[in-house]
């Protein structure tokens, strides 16, 4: 379990992300994309990032499903793993955030991605683990639609809430200040006028974190 800590400062995340980014986005598409693909995924044993799917690996999977439903920028924040994922997935269609220290938890990539756009880049963020690769096209665009009415949009499958969410850029400070050991669950759970939509899109539920979880392909 992560100790409990305060959110970070501002300037203390600037001082510890290194962004670099690879393209310029578009001022007119106003909701963006943080894969997180930071983990050191020590029970899968290689980063989730690489791993196979239809003769690809799950980030240029998620990383086309976006790019197919409009969304820009797309961002992606790697770990210690940076150098070895770089060398297989093409990444120039995206803004590459280097997460220094993952072991502070998911929440930490998060607070990373966010100081990586500037301000009022977005209007909405989704926040999409990397292991949510099949996620539909169709899905991320209903989500999309739904996002003008409500703070936060969450797939929802057989009553289930899965990935990614989509979050306002009203709620950017709320996912700042939340603590690192809640993650993004602590604003989840704090926004009662989200919208649960309901999608027949069984792979907002999907997670992958041992070898055999990938005999479900």
């Amino acid at each position: 379990m992560i100790p409990a800590r305060s959110a970070p400062s501002h300037a203390a995340l600037r001082s510890w992300c290194r962004c670099f980014e690879m393209t310029r986005p578009d001022p007119s598409l106003r909701i963006g994309a943080l894969i997180l693909a930071a983990g050191d995924a020590q029970r899968m044993g290689r980063p989730k990032a690489l791993l196979p799917l239809e003769g690809r690996t799950f980030l240029e999977t998620l990383l086309e499903r976006f790019a197919r439903a409009g969304i820009a920028p797309i961002l992606v924040v790697l770990g210690g793993a940076a150098e070895e994922i770089r060398s297989v997935v093409k990444l120039g269609l995206a803004r590459v955030v280097i997460n220094p220290d993952p072991s502070r938890g998911q929440l930490s990539s998060i607070h990373c991605g966010l100081q990586a756009l500037a301000p009022r880049e977005v209007e909405g963020l989704f926040i999409a683990p990397v292991d949510t690769p099949r996620v539909k096209v169709a899905t991320l665009q209903s989500m999309k639609e739904a996002l003008a009415d409500h703070p936060l949009v969450v797939p929802v499958f057989q009553g289930r809430r899965g990935h990614p969410a989509l979050f306002s850029a009203s709620l950017f400070p709320n996912l700042l200040r939340a603590p690192l050991e809640e993650g993004a669950r602590f604003v989840v759970h704090a926004t009662p006028n989200r919208l649960d939509l309901p999608c027949e899109d069984p792979a907002v539920l999907e997670d992958f974190d041992v070898p055999e979880d990938l005999r479900t392909f």
